[in-house]
């Protein structure tokens, strides 16, 4: 699993991106899970895209690359699936496993 530092700083990238309003990077995908073999985790960005920002792949390609350009490049996140709204309860805070049930 990744630090507490690590995730803070992914996820302070991503949300510097133009695009993006709100950033949920916390959750981590097993390879098993993806099909890969090494049992290493890999991070997973939930993205909730700023209104009229249209959900492209080529944005996908660029939230990448605009955190590779600031973190060390194994570090981005594998996966950048968009969502309209990321689950909180009543007190605001991110139910992480509720994200952990859509993968």
């Amino acid at each position: 699993m990744l630090s507490r530092d690590v995730l803070q700083r992914l996820q302070d990238a991503l949300l510097h991106a133009l695009q993006t309003a709100h950033v949920e990077v916390s959750v981590g995908i097993p390879e098993q899970l993806r099909d890969v073999g090494g049992g290493l985790v890999k991070t997973q960005a939930f993205v909730v895209l700023k209104p009229g920002i249209a959900p492209l792949d080529a944005l996908v390609d660029e939230l990448k690359a605009f955190v590779k350009e600031r973190l060390a490049p194994h570090k981005y996140p594998r996966d950048i699936p968009f969502v309209d709204d990321l689950p909180k309860t009543a007190t605001g805070k991110i139910q992480r496993f509720k994200l952990r049930e859509l993968l």
